[in-house]
C-alpha cells in the first residue's frame, strides 16, 4: 500500500494536484511499518516528495519539519538552533576533509554505494530547498551535513546539488575562486551522469550566486532558461519557480526592452499562481510592476499602484510570504 500511495502521489505531483498529492504520501506513510528504512531506503522518497509538495504550497517550515522527521528514523539529528556556531563548525569540518584536495578532483569521487546515505544526501537537498528562500543561513547549515557525507563515502545522486549550494555560501565569504571551483565540478557530475532530477538545482544555484563573480551576467541567463527548462521537465516546481524569478531578476538588471520584460514577466507571475508557488510570485510580481512604473503605466512614477494592482495590497502580500527578500527587491 506504501508503494501504490507513492506512485499515486508522484502523478499527482507531476500534474501539479499538490493536495491530492500530499493526501497520497500521508496515506502511504501510515501503512509504513516499524523501522522500513534500513531495509528499503527508496521509501524515503515518500518523505523527500512530501517536502517538495510542502514546498509548492509555501508551507517552509511543514516541508523542512518532515524532512528532519525523516532524518531523525536514520539517527541523523541536523542541528538548526543556534545556526553561526554550527555553520563555522561544520565548515571546518569541510576544511579538513578538502585539504591537499582540489574541489575539481570531486567529479572523480567514487560512487557512493551506501544506500541508506544514499537517502539521507536526497533527503538533505530536500530540507535544504525548502530553507532556501526563507533562511539561506539554515540552508548553507543544511547542505554542509551533504557535502561531509559525500566527501566520507563519495558522490551520490543529489552531492552536486550540495557541492554547488555549499560554493554559493563561499561566495559570502568572498572566496570566488574555491566557490566557482565546487560549483563547476557539481555541474560536471551532471552533465556527465545526465541526472535530470538535479540538473535545474544545479543550474539554479550557478547561476543565482556563483557565475557571475567569474564570468559576465548574460551567461547566467542561458543557466537560468535551461534550469528553468529541466526543471519543468522533471516536474521540480519548487526550482522551476526560483529559475524564472532570477530570469526576470537578471533581464531586469541587464536592462532589457522594458516593454518585452514587462509582458515576459506578467506571463510568468500569472503561471507561478496557477503552479501556487507564492513566493515567486510575489518577486516576479515586483519586476512586472517595476517595468510598469518605468513604462508609464502605474498612477505615479514613484507608485507601483495601477487599475491592476494596489501598492499597499502588493505590499501586505509580501508582507504575509516567508520571502524577505522580496521586500528588500
Amino acid at each position: 500500500m506504501c508503494r501504490l500511495n507513492l506512485m499515486a502521489g508522484r502523478r499527482a505531483r507531476d500534474s501539479a494536484a499538490y493536495a491530492p498529492a500530499a493526501n497520497f504520501l500521508r496515506t502511504g506513510l501510515e501503512f509504513l511499518p516499524a523501522d522500513p528504512w534500513r531495509a528499503e531506503p527508496e521509501l524515503t522518497r515518500v518523505y523527500g516528495i512530501r517536502v517538495l509538495l510542502y514546498s509548492h504550497q509555501a508551507e517552509q517550515n511543514a516541508a523542512i519539519e518532515s524532512g528532519l522527521e525523516c532524518l531523525r528514523l536514520y539517527g541523523l539529528e541536523v542541528n538548526l538552533q543556534g545556526i553561526k556556531p554550527e555553520l563555522i563548525r561544520q565548515d571546518k569540518i569541510i576544511r579538513q576533509k578538502m585539504r591537499g584536495r582540489d574541489p575539481a578532483e570531486l567529479s572523480s569521487l567514487p560512487a557512493m554505494d551506501d544506500e541508506e546515505s544514499i537517502a539521507l544526501v536526497e533527503i538533505l537537498s530536500a530540507i535544504a530547498a525548502a530553507s532556501y528562500i526563507g533562511n539561506s543561513a539554515r540552508s548553507a547549515l543544511v547542505v554542509m551535513y551533504g557535502v561531509v557525507l559525500s566527501l566520507d563515502k563519495g558522490n551520490a545522486p543529489f552531492s552536486p546539488y550540495h557541492y554547488a549550494s555549499y560554493g554559493s555560501f563561499l561566495t559570502t565569504l568572498g572566496q570566488y575562486e574555491s566557490a566557482y571551483a565546487f560549483a563547476t565540478a557539481a555541474l560536471e557530475l551532471v552533465h556527465a551522469n545526465d541526472i535530470s532530477r538535479i540538473q535545474c538545482r544545479v543550474l539554479h544555484l550557478v547561476s543565482l550566486a556563483v557565475s557571475h563573480w567569474r564570468t559576465h551576467a548574460r551567461n547566467n541567463i542561458q543557466l537560468s532558461s535551461e534550469g528553468r527548462r529541466t526543471s519543468l521537465e522533471s516536474g521540480d516546481m519548487t526550482y522551476a519557480g526560483f529559475s524564472i524569478v532570477v530570469l526576470n531578476l537578471i533581464k531586469f538588471q541587464l536592462s532589457q526592452p522594458l516593454a518585452e520584460l514587462h509582458m515576459e514577466s506578467a506571463r510568468d507571475r500569472d503561471f507561478l499562481e496557477q503552479l501556487g508557488h507564492g513566493d515567486a510570485r510575489r518577486i516576479v510580481s515586483i519586476v512586472t510592476q517595476k517595468c510598469a512604473a518605468l513604462l508609464g503605466h502605474t498612477d505615479e512614477p514613484t507608485s507601483f499602484s495601477n487599475a491592476e494592482l494596489s501598492e499597499a495590497k502588493l505590499t501586505a502580500d509580501l508582507e504575509a510570504g516567508e520571502a524577505p527578500a522580496a521586500l528588500h527587491i
